[in-house]
């Protein structure tokens, strides 16, 4: 397989040649079919839009950096577009007989997708979609479950999977239970997984921000963790903590406070190498005791048994309760 492929636009039948070769491509690169359909599609529908109103332009998809995905550069100097952000609403046309969904539609179909462009200043669309980090490498194990009194659940969790080698993974604790825990744990779900490439603190920071904006009543302890090839970042306020299960390090409480409530505190991120493989991570809201260690547990188990078994021997009697074991047999 090639490393990169550039494909030129004249003609209506170069859009077909530019969604086969990326569907070879991404099939070579080892997407599954389902992913590999979502990048021929979000290709067509740029390319059918330099043909519609530039008339020509050219493709290039090549491997990503890390080479864990394809990156895909669709350009052309043609007429411009007035507001690339409303053309990426669905609906937005030009044309009576454009449905107006090509942009929207190729954005969702991708991980990073971006478009730079002006009047009479050409079109540049930049879009990269990365393979799921193998389940050889990593596994997941999570129960989440509300307090006996309240049948909504005031915690939450993200796992979030970007770049091809990078997760962030992140347990949230609603202020309270019920209803507003409940809808503070959500909207900081949302928060996190919209900007889970920014920094840990900096995450942290809008989570505050954004429920502040609700009220007094919402509130939430959130605990992040990033994971990159040979590292992993830890960043926490409230009632959260991190615990190995092997390596050098057991447990890391977070810091005193509460996201959303008071004055935030300046978060500190704690920052480690990794260099052991089949190394075991927890994390865990204030529903769970935190006085287990590696002895007390089945670690060479699958992730979801650790998970499993933590929920049912340490469990607290009363509150939302959420653990999220992560078990990574080599270094993402």
């Amino acid at each position: 397989m090639k490393d990169k492929i550039i494909i030129p636009l004249q003609k209506e039948s170069d859009v077909f040649d530019a969604t086969d070769m990326a569907l070879r491509m991404a099939a070579d690169t080892g997407f599954a079919r389902l992913d590999c359909n979502l990048i021929a599609t979000a290709v067509s529908e740029i390319a059918t839009n330099v043909i519609r109103y530039a008339k020509k332009g050219i493709v290039r998809i090549a491997m990503t950096d890390n080479r864990k995905g394809l990156s895909i550069l669709v350009e052309d100097k043609g007429p411009g577009i007035d507001d690339p952000h409303k053309a990426l609403e669905d609906g937005y046309t030009t044309t009576k007989t454009s449905l107006g969904v090509g942009m929207g539609a190729a954005r969702r179909a991708m991980d990073y997708f971006s478009v730079r462009s002006g009047p009479r200043a050409g079109t540049r669309v930049s879009m990269k979609k990365y393979l799921p980090i193998p389940d050889a490498e990593i596994e997941y194990g999570i129960v989440s479950l509300p307090d006996d009194g309240h049948h909504l659940n005031g915690d939450g969790y993200v796992i979030h999977e970007f770049g091809g080698d990078r997760v962030l993974l992140s347990v949230i604790d609603g202020l309270g239970q019920g209803h507003n825990a409940y809808l503070s744990s959500m909207l900081v779900k949302e928060v996190i997984e919209a900007n889970h490439h920014c920094a840990l603190d900096n995450i942290l920071y809008k989570c505050d921000t954004a429920l502040k904006g609700k009220g007094e009543l919402f509130g939430a302890a959130i605990g992040l963790m990033l994971i990159r090839p040979r590292s992993i970042q830890y960043a926490a306020v409230g009632d959260t903590f991190l615990q190995f299960l092997s390596g050098d390090r057991t447990r890391i409480l977070s810091q005193r406070g509460l996201i959303g409530q008071f004055r935030m505190p300046v978060v500190k991120v704690v920052k480690m190498v990794c260099r052991q493989n089949n190394m075991v991570v927890v994390l865990c809201t204030d529903g769970i005791r935190d006085h287990f260690s590696a002895k007390d547990l089945p670690v060479d188990a699958q992730a979801q048994v650790i998970a499993d078994h933590i929920m049912t021997n340490y469990r607290r009697e009363f509150g939302d309760a959420t653990v999220l074991v992560t078990k990574f047999n080599k270094t993402v």
